[in-house]
C-alpha cells in the first residue's frame, strides 16, 4: 500500500519517524516539513496528486512549537495528527512548564487528531505520569519527550495507514488553553511578588527576567537574565 506523509518537527524526530512509518509501510512517501512554508508547498503537491484518487496524504506533528494552519488542514481534510508534550488537562503552549507552576501531581502526553483550534481535536491516546517531588518543569518535560517517543512507537502502524483515521479513546480536552504570551509573562519577577511565588516560577521556568530599574543597562528585550540556581530575595 502506497500514500503519503508530511512530517512537521525537527530533523531528529523526522528520521524517527521516517525509519517508523516506513517499516509499518515500505512504499510511504515521506516529507520532512519543518516550518510553514516548506509545509504549505509539500502539502499542496501531496495533495494535488492525491486529488483524483486514493490514497491520502497524512500530517503528522511531534512536539512543535509550528501551528499548520487552518487552510492546509482543510486541503488535507483534516487528515492530520499531533503528538502534543502534556495531557489534555493542559492544552496549548509550554504544559510541563504550568502543571509545575499550579502544582499538578500528575502529567502526560497525548496524541490527537488536529482540529481548526489549536489542541481541540479528537483525542487518540493518552499516557499519564506521576510528577516526582521536588521536579522542575525541565525534568517533566524530558519526561514527557521520552513518553512520546515511546507513543509514537505503538501508533506507528496505525499513522502509516493514511486511509484510516485513528478511532478516538473517549478523552476530552480540559483546563485552559496556554499561549506563548502566558509564559513569557510568568518569566518576569516583578516588585510585590512574595516569595513563595517567586518560588514558583523559577520551577516552572526555564529562565526568569526582572525588569532593570530606570536608566539602567537592558538587552534588547529590555529585562536582565537572572541565575534561576541563585536565591531570590
Amino acid at each position: 500500500m502506497s500514500g503519503r506523509v508530511l512530517l512537521l518537527m525537527k530533523g531528529p524526530e523526522a528520521d524517527f519517524f521516517r525509519d517508523l512509518l516506513r517499516r509499518a509501510n515500505p512504499t510511504l512517501a515521506i516529507s520532512h516539513c519543518p516550518d510553514v512554508d516548506s509545509l504549505t508547498a509539500c502539502a499542496k503537491s501531496a495533495t494535488d496528486k492525491a486529488a483524483s484518487s486514493r490514497p491520502r496524504a497524512r500530517l503528522i506533528a511531534f512536539s512543535t512549537q509550528v501551528v499548520a494552519p487552518r487552510a492546509i488542514l482543510e486541503r488535507l481534510s483534516y487528515n492530520a495528527y499531533n503528538f502534543h508534550p502534556g495531557p489534555p488537562d493542559y492544552p496549548g503552549s509550554k504544559p510541563s512548564a504550568f502543571a509545575i507552576y499550579e502544582g499538578a501531581r500528575n502529567f502526560g502526553v497525548t496524541l490527537h487528531r488536529m482540529a481548526a483550534r489549536v489542541d481541540s481535536g479528537e483525542i487518540v491516546a493518552v499516557d499519564r505520569f506521576p510528577i516526582a517531588d521536588a521536579a522542575s518543569a525541565r525534568d517533566v518535560a524530558i519526561e514527557a519527550y521520552g513518553r512520546m517517543a515511546r507513543l509514537a512507537l505503538t501508533a506507528a502502524p496505525a499513522l502509516a495507514q493514511v486511509d484510516r483515521p485513528l478511532p478516538p479513546d473517549g478523552s476530552v480536552w480540559r483546563g485552559v488553553k496556554r499561549r506563548m504570551a502566558d509564559y513569557e509573562a510568568l518569566r518576569v519577577i516583578t516588585p510585590g511578588l512574595s516569595q513563595s511565588e517567586v518560588a514558583r516560577r523559577f520551577a516552572a521556568c526555564d529562565g526568569i527576567y526582572c525588569p532593570l530599574p530606570s536608566g539602567a543597562a537592558a538587552d534588547e528585550a529590555g529585562a536582565a537574565p537572572m541565575d534561576p540556581n541563585r536565591s531570590a530575595s
